[in-house]
């Protein structure tokens, strides 16, 4: 009786360890993921730097001005022959030129090139923004498989501590046996192999449950704790018919809505590279300001300053057929576009069927497991009964409580499978709930 009464004292001890830790939802994890999750956070960043790129500035929309000055110092010794004779020759001869202005270029004509670049601009804001989704749905898919899995453990720990619990007392019955008789030394060490046997599986899992704990507060960028609790409530919640989820997921599901975004992306490129065909008009506005002084030569100062201004025009008519070639290359670019799209489309709509056939069909088994169950916790109990009268050996009773054990597991895992179906499916659909 000691030993179970020790089993029964760690079963207690965690008990209340987990009572005290805080008890958090698939939705509190989704949500604190949002906010701490690594990828989470590096994806929001890459969707900001998309935004920021969306101003008229960075199409070439707005003019462009330039500030330029310079100072030049020189100390010479000069020699001049004139053709006249004359001679002037000077040491130390110092001079000095001064130089500034600004200049405003812009582009006024360019065949609507910059309009269309800053249409680009928000597009691939866009799609940024679809890849941030992206990177939440498989934030989300990791998540729920730690979650569930978690759950999973911890009632599959459950189960283990009471077969633990289970092969202590048979242990002290036969030991109560041994005393008249009625129980051999052998059948003594066999329920000991079994006991150390079914401690050996709980700590198997233990490490298992353990790890998954760090897992997920990894995935929830949280610091590494044992204290963690979830909410072992799982409930399946696919009210949806096959075909409303096939619908939805052609309208909402993010990679098919990431490819039709590149295919717009595409499609802006190829007018982009129309636009090399025509001319460009550049208009030009500037004030310089230049001056020299020399203590000797001809020119003693030179000032000159004030406005210019300008029109450039630029049209390149022939440069090998390069801006042909990518013309062409464009447009076969997007063929493979649509090419894609339907690809990713077929392959999300496939994956919607399989999830939900799944799902239905592990439902199924899930009701069969649970019917199990009842069976086998009849049979452990008619079997147990025989064995406190005598009529089977310790062996019989062996057998029918791994049974139990196992319809037991069978039915976390059947159950748990369903869920992760469940979630896969509505993010395929875009219908992700936290149930």
């Amino acid at each position: 009786m000691k030993l179970i009464y020790i089993i029964i004292g760690i079963m207690f001890i965690n008990a209340l360890q987990l009572s005290s830790a805080e008890k958090i939802t698939f939705k509190d994890a989704v949500e604190r993921a949002l906010l701490r999750n690594h990828s989470i956070k590096m994806a929001k960043v890459t969707t900001r730097i998309a935004e920021n790129n969306v101003s008229p500035g960075n199409a070439g929309m707005l003019p462009r001005i330039d500030v330029n000055g310079g100072y030049n110092y020189s100390n010479t010794d000069l020699f001049i022959n004139l053709v006249t004779g004359q001679r002037i020759e000077q040491s130390g001869n110092v001079s000095k030129t001064v130089n500034g202005g600004v200049q405003l270029s812009w582009t006024i004509l360019d065949d609507l090139g910059m309009f269309i670049n800053y249409e680009k601009l928000k597009e691939l804001k866009n799609k940024s923004d679809i890849e941030f989704k992206i990177s939440i749905d498989n934030t989300v898919r990791d998540i729920a498989k730690a979650y569930y899995n978690l759950i999973l453990l911890d009632k599959n720990l459950d189960v283990l501590n009471e077969s633990i619990l289970l092969s202590s007392k048979r242990i002290e019955r036969l030991k109560n046996r041994q005393e008249y008789g009625g129980a051999t030394g052998v059948e003594i060490l066999r329920a000991q192999v079994d006991l150390n046997t079914d401690s050996a599986n709980f700590k198997r899992a233990q490490i298992n449950f353990n790890n998954t704990v760090r897992l997920l507060q990894f995935l929830l960028g949280e610091k590494f704790s044992s204290e963690i609790e979830i909410d072992s409530t799982v409930n399946l919640n696919a009210k949806k018919d096959l075909q409303e989820y096939r619908d939805l997921a052609r309208k909402t599901n993010n990679l098919i809505l990431q490819q039709v975004k590149s295919k717009q992306i595409t499609e802006l490129d190829y007018k982009l590279i129309k636009t090399t065909f025509m001319p460009k008009l550049n208009f030009t506005l500037g004030y310089n300001f230049n001056r020299s002084d020399a203590d000797a030569g001809f020119i003693l100062v030179n000032q000159s300053y004030g406005l210019n201004s300008g029109l450039n025009l630029s049209w390149n008519i022939f440069d090998g057929q390069k801006s042909t070639i990518q013309a062409e290359n464009s447009k076969m670019l997007a063929e493979i576009n649509n090419i894609t799209i339907d690809m990713v489309s077929t392959q999300i709509d496939m994956a919607v069927i399989n999830n939900y056939e799944s799902l239905q069909e592990k439902m199924n088994i899930h009701k069969m497991d649970i019917d199990n169950l009842n069976a086998a916790e009849q049979n452990y109990l008619r079997t147990k009964e025989l064995y406190d009268m005598g009529q089977i050996t310790s062996v019989e009773l062996r057998e029918a409580q791994l049974n139990l054990n196992r319809s037991k597991l069978r039915i976390n895992e059947s159950l748990i499978d369903a869920k992760l179906s469940e979630v896969e499916l509505n993010i395929l659909a875009g219908t992700l709930n936290y149930q």
